[in-house]
């Protein structure tokens, strides 16, 4: 269920990922464990503020939280400023303690995450006008998408989502022909990922 809703995920269909991954949790809920908690509840923030809806991504966000306060765990210490970094970020309470909090778990991460806390991190350097900054986030988290050679991020985010906020950092620097090649290969990420899959909706 975890990875099929990633997939959906991926392939944009976050709404059906969204209900997939909260029955999951429904069903796993009393065995649980910390670890298990902050990452299913990651996802469901991270899904709902995709969709819009802020409220339930700041609830998902809480709860991950408050999992990590009660049981802290090596793996969290990541994934937690993380979710500490997404809440202030989604209420718009302190974008620049936003940005210290992502920018430091950027720093540390070594997996195939650290692309996906770059994007976070330009689209917060982004939203507070420090364009230079998320041009320079965006191109190194290209960057990591390329060096994966085809491999999925294993994230809610697609390759594509990270090559479109490469083009909306390019277009805020004014790098016009870069941005338009940018959002070009995105669009071939896309297509690509969608075309291999055998169920005909999925493709649609």
């Amino acid at each position: 269920e975890h990875n099929l809703c990633l997939l959906y995920c991926r392939l944009g269909l976050f709404h059906r990922a969204l209900r997939l991954i909260r029955s999951s949790i429904a069903l796993r809920e009393p065995g649980l464990t910390a670890v298990g908690r902050v990452n299913l509840f990651g996802i469901v923030a991270t899904i709902s503020a995709v969709c819009g809806d802020s409220v339930a991504a700041r609830d998902a966000i809480l709860c991950a939280l408050a999992a990590h306060e009660r049981e802290p765990h090596a793996r969290n210490e990541l994934l937690a400023p993380w979710c500490e970094s997404a809440y202030l970020y989604l209420l718009g309470l302190s974008p620049r303690r936003a940005l210290q909090l992502i920018r430091r778990a950027a720093a540390r991460e070594r997996g195939w995450s650290k692309s996906m806390m770059l994007r976070l991190l330009a689209q917060q350097d982004l939203a507070i006008g420090h364009v230079s900054a998320a041009g320079r986030a965006t191109t190194q988290s290209t960057r990591l998408q390329r060096m994966r050679r085809g491999r999925n991020s294993g994230g809610v985010v697609s390759d594509a989502g990270l090559w479109w906020t490469h083009h909306l950092a390019l277009s805020a620097m004014g790098a016009t022909q870069a941005a338009h090649s940018a959002i070009s290969w995105a669009y071939e990420l896309l297509v690509g990922s969608v075309g291999p899959r055998s169920d005909e909706g999925l493709r649609r």
